[in-house]
């Protein structure tokens, strides 16, 4: 999957977080956003599930383009993964529709 991604404004994103060393703890894990950490709210979800650890943000706005991060730390090790969301504003095509859809779904692998 490309590093950088386009959604829909008013749409739905969604990023999950694989641990793929899934028999060692993760003593922590945080998601940020433009390197500021994101905490739960009414449009934004964070979840673990599993070995995935899930954010999922509702009704996206235009600031909410910039560099997503998954921060893991495992015995004591610190691991990040990231990806780039752009926002089309409503309206706006200049990207194909193929591209664009009402949900994307990011992964990020971390070790």
């Amino acid at each position: 999957m490309n590093a950088f991604g386009y959604v829909m404004e008013g749409m739905i994103a969604a990023f999950d977080c694989v641990d793929r060393q899934a028999n060692k703890p993760v003593s922590v894990l945080r998601w940020e956003h433009n390197k500021q950490p994101i905490q739960s709210c009414d449009r934004a979800r964070i979840s673990p599930e599993g070995t995935y650890h899930k954010l999922l943000i509702r009704s996206i706005v235009l600031s909410d383009a910039g560099h997503y991060q998954c921060v893991a730390e495992i015995n004591g090790t610190v691991y990040r993964a990231n990806r780039m969301m752009s926002i089309l504003a409503r309206g706006q095509e200049c990207y194909p529709e193929s591209k664009v859809g009402p949900k994307i779904t990011y992964t990020f692998l971390y070790v």
